[in-house]
């Protein structure tokens, strides 16, 4: 178990909040859990909670154990005077012997909020299983076990949110519409369709007659769809799309497969 696995309960708050008490008995209430600290310092900065229902705003230290807060020194460093919670995964300090709890620099004590005892026992072994897999997408292998409907949606959003930001990335540049439509549109669907862009103004009608290179690029395309007559429905209802989203009306020139 290492520190980067409380990042993540804590950042996603995956973790049982019933009765949330600390190490010392003290009711929690999670208002905000802060944001992750990339620097040094503590884990998460800006974080509000209610402690015995008194508001704290601040930072959150994570630890494995609760004896690193004292191994590291932090009780000398000024820099962690803020903090208003030190979470572990366990308290190792043992009530019969005394030990000290955490301190900042002026000898108050912060409390310790264990998570061990709160965790799911599978999410430790499924974290591991993500982080430790060799593959590009780690979660690449449990694709067939999600449901069907689950799947439709989740591409439909993404592809409604990569129109959004193809549509916002057009109306960023001063070219012919019509002309940016088609060729986003066959690149986003995977048509071979490598070309320069086509400088302000050109009419759609020369991509067709005009220099050489891109009715290659057009032929490249062809042959493609030829190929792959299911794509053509595809770009054809993309482009309309596109144009809906941009113009509030279809302002394609031609549909592909009627204009090849």
């Amino acid at each position: 178990m290492t520190e980067a696995f409380l990042y993540f309960l804590w950042q996603f708050q995956y973790y049982d909040h019933t009765d949330l008490l600390t190490t010392e008995g003290e009711l929690v209430q999670i208002l905000h859990p802060g944001f992750r600290n990339a620097n040094a310092g503590p884990d998460f900065l800006n974080a509000r909670l209610l402690i015995n229902d008194v508001e704290w705003v601040g930072s959150v230290e994570a630890h494995t154990k609760a004896s690193d807060w004292l191994a590291h020194k932090h009780q000398h460093d000024r820099a962690y005077d803020n903090v208003i919670l030190h979470i572990v995964w366990t308290d190792d300090r043992l009530p019969q012997t005394n030990q000290r709890r955490p301190t900042r620099t002026d000898g108050s004590t912060m409390p310790t909020l264990e998570l061990q005892a709160r965790t799911g026992s599978d999410l430790l072994s499924r974290y591991n299983t993500l982080t430790e897999s060799p593959n590009a997408i780690p979660c690449a292998g449990q694709f067939r076990v999600v449901q069907p409907l689950r799947i439709t949606a989740m591409l439909d959003k993404a592809m409604l949110q990569r129109l959004e930001r193809q549509a916002t990335a057009m109306l960023a540049f001063e070219v012919a519409p019509a002309n940016e439509l088609i060729g986003h549109s066959f690149r986003d669907l995977g048509v071979p369709f490598h070309f320069a862009p086509m400088p302000s103004g050109t009419p759609a009608q020369a991509v067709l007659t005009g220099p050489a290179d891109l009715v290659d690029a057009f032929h490249e395309a062809r042959v493609f769809l030829d190929a792959h007559p299911d794509r053509i429905s595809h770009i054809g209802r993309d482009i309309h799309f596109r144009a809906l989203f941009q113009y509030g009306h279809d302002h394609t020139p031609f549909m592909p497969g009627h204009g090849l």
